[in-house]
């Protein structure tokens, strides 16, 4: 075909295109929507607890005793589900800073064991957990 042949057969104006109808803008906002939310809750749920990646304002500190009154050798805290650990001082004290509100489990570990205490932590508070004394029933052989 030639260009004439085809100038005959379309049309001097160009179709103008074609406006969505109320009802196709109504599914298009609602699946928008949708999406956006379903976004959202996949992103709350993989954070698990907040901890794994929205560090806060809290803070938590104590003292760790063995059932003899001193400090466990080698012992450090830490947060679960966080980076946050730190080493027990000589005297068995510690602090963690920068925790992120909510409850959380803080594990103190020493040479044999290891303890879980559930806590929950305040945005801008320091929760002080007093002096943590353990008693270990059994310590592995050498």
């Amino acid at each position: 075909p030639r260009l004439k042949d085809l100038e005959r057969i379309l049309p001097d104006t160009p179709p103008s295109p074609r406006k969505p109808s109320g009802s196709q803008l109504l599914w298009a906002g609602l699946i928008t929507v949708t999406l956006l939310l379903l976004i959202a809750n996949f992103i709350q749920s993989s954070n698990g607890s907040r901890a794994l990646l929205l560090p806060g304002s809290a803070a938590v500190r104590g003292i760790v005793l063995t059932h003899s009154g001193r400090p466990p050798a080698g012992g450090y805290v830490m947060l679960l589900q966080t980076r946050q650990t730190s080493p027990l001082a000589a005297d068995g004290s510690f602090e963690l800073k920068n925790l992120p509100e909510g409850k959380q489990t803080l594990v103190i570990l020493d040479q044999y064991t290891g303890y879980e205490i559930p806590i929950i932590l305040q945005a801008g508070e320091t929760l002080d957990v007093g002096n943590l004394r353990f008693t270990t029933t059994a310590e592995p052989a050498p």
